[in-house]
């Protein structure tokens, strides 16, 4: 939805969204959903209906300083044009579901 996603997991910092004029809340599935600019259509926010976490669109947030960029998921590896200055932890799409149930407790 809405294009490119570049999207983090701000944790406590994360944006506190409702639907409302500007945002529109639709299913992803049966346990998630989207949360998206009404005008525009850009992606702002993935999140689980049990609130555990929030995948938010960096291009929503014009203040990035809440964010640290501590690791990547990609879905298999990353791709060889992109290199950051900075570094992170890497993790696969397998690896990142994983360590999400470990926290989860399933």
């Amino acid at each position: 939805m809405g294009g490119f996603d570049f999207m983090v997991t701000p944790g406590e910092n994360a944006l506190k969204l409702t639907q409302s004029e500007m945002v529109g809340i639709y299913p992803s599935s049966n346990d998630s959903e989207w949360l998206v600019c009404r005008d525009g259509g850009s992606s702002i926010a993935w999140r689980p209906h049990d609130g555990f976490q929030l995948a938010e669109a960096v291009q929503a947030s014009d203040d990035l300083s809440r964010i640290v960029f501590a690791e990547e998921v990609f879905e298999d590896a990353k791709p060889a044009m992109y290199d950051p200055a900075y570094h992170t932890q890497e993790l696969t799409g397998a690896t990142a579901m994983a360590q999400s149930a470990n926290e989860q407790g399933a």
